[in-house]
Order: C-alpha cells, then structure tokens, then sequence
C-alpha cells in the first residue's frame, strides 16, 4: 500500500486551501497539523505492522499479538535485528532532551548520518556523542526505523502539528538492554511493476472475472477487503499466465509463502474449471 506523487500533490493542494475566510491568511495551524496526519497516514500505508495494532494504539489501546487478518498479518514481511541502531536513535533523542531540546525524525536522521548542515551547526549538535554514529544507513532505512519505532510503541510523538520524538517507558527498556527490536525491511514498487497491464483476450477477461469472483467470496468469508487476498495486478496476472500447479502459481506477483499455502490450491481449482483443463 503506497501514496504516490500524485496523491501526496493533491493532499497538500487541499491543505493550503485552509485559509481565513475573511482575510485570506493561511490558517497556519491547521495547516500544520493537517500536514502531520498526512504524514502520519502515509506513514501507517508504508507500515510492515499489524494494520490494526496500529489503529488501536492511536487511540491509546494495545493489541497483543497481531490481528491475522490485514494484509501485513497474512503476508509477514522479513523482519531483521535493528536493536543497536533503535538504541543510537533512542540515544540521540535522550541527548537532545538534556539539553531541554525536541526534534522530528528528520532532524535526528541528520544528526545521527552526521550531516553538515547549517542548524546542525549552530546548535552545537556536531558535538554530540551520536553525532554522526548512524552514516552506514541510508536516509530511508532510518525513516523506516522511526515509523516502526512509532508503530510499535517504543517512543512517542507529539500530536500538535511539529512531531517531535520523545522516550516512553518502552523506550527506557530498549536503551537498558532489556527488549530487542525487529524491523521490517519496506520495499517500493518499481516502475516496471506501475505499468500498465497488457490487454487480454476474451479468455482472460472472463478469467479474470471469475478470480475476481472467487476472492469476493474468500475475502467476506474472511472479513477482510479483497485486496487483501490479493490486488488486481495479481488476478490479472493469473489469468494471463494460467498456472496449472503450485510451482508455477508461486511465480505470480503478489504471492508470497501464506497467500499460496492458504490460496493456492483454490485458485489453480478455479483457474483449471474456467479454461476446462
């Protein structure tokens, strides 16, 4: 699930359009703030987390466990160690916080890559300790460690439009040693997956029909939105290709380790009945 260019374009056209109704003046606080939840919606689309942990924990709940029905639950992504690195973050946010001092991720992303930046320099921050302890990890790895530190509840942001970072309880338990931290590595879709999908032929349109059928009924018995079970793309794809055996369904984009243990079978069924195999 990602926001694209365009989508990020017009989210923001609308926020300007806060604006005093009297004088014309942006409205800048809602601006600001309306800025953040966008931040934070896209935040939560690129997630690896449990859809519904995340939900919940917005509204001051905890789910243990995960729910096994949103669409990183039933396709896990793999997930790596990234407790040293969550520690050197964590760390810097408690180095500013001695010094009465609250920043963004993207301005702890800075410090820790060891930027050479002008703010950097007229705070005094090149002489932090973490300073530049983070430069073996991109932009978007760090970006990517912060939202799952969010997500997962091991640091807190501020909801007044600045998002600025602070440790919690959780947060405490990671820098003394006591909880580990597993991320999971985000990857966007390239170009080549964005294209346009072939045409097909009438075979294949009716093919595609009948899959499209089929995860209907597998998605409302599951509770779920279908593009769960999978996306257009994937269905598309099955009827163009036709697989005839779990090997070759396997091969299909979308279909992970889960999808084709817990779909497979069903979809090369309907796949073979529909073209008479």
């Amino acid at each position: 699930m990602y926001f694209g260019a365009g989508d990020i374009r017009t989210a923001e056209f609308l926020i300007q359009q806060k604006i005093d109704p009297v004088s014309g003046e942006p409205l800048e606080d809602e601006q600001r703030i309306a800025r953040q939840q966008l931040r934070q919606v896209i935040n939560y689309a690129e997630s690896a987390a449990c859809r519904r942990a995340v939900q919940l924990r917005y509204f001051g709940e905890v789910l243990t466990g995960s729910c096994h029905a949103c669409d990183n639950c039933l396709e896990p992504r793999a997930t790596s160690d990234w407790t040293i690195q969550a520690q050197q973050f964590l760390s810097c946010i408690a180095r500013l916080a001695q010094r009465r001092e609250r920043f963004g991720a993207s301005y702890l992303i800075e410090i820790l890559r060891g930027a050479q930046t002008e703010r950097v320099r007229s705070r005094d921050h090149e002489s932090l300790s973490v300073y530049g302890i983070g430069k073996a990890h991109s932009v978007d790895e760090w970006r990517n460690l912060a939202r799952a530190l969010l997500h997962q509840g091991l640091m807190s942001e501020s909801q007044d439009g600045y998002s600025v970072l602070s440790l919690n309880e959780a947060s405490r338990e990671i820098l003394r040693g006591e909880r580990d931290v597993a991320i999971a590595t985000v990857v966007k879709p390239t170009r080549e997956r964005k294209a346009a999908a072939p045409t097909m032929n009438a075979v294949g349109e009716a093919l595609f029909e009948t899959l499209r059928k089929l995860r209907k009924r597998l998605a409302d018995q599951a509770g779920v939105p279908p593009y769960v079970i999978f996306h257009d793309a994937s269905l598309r794809e099955m009827a163009q290709r036709q697989p005839s055996t779990l090997d070759e369904f396997a091969m299909i984009a979308g279909v992970g380790q889960a999808k084709l243990a817990r779909y497979g079978s069903e979809f090369i069924t309907a796949i073979k009945n529909a073209i008479g195999r």
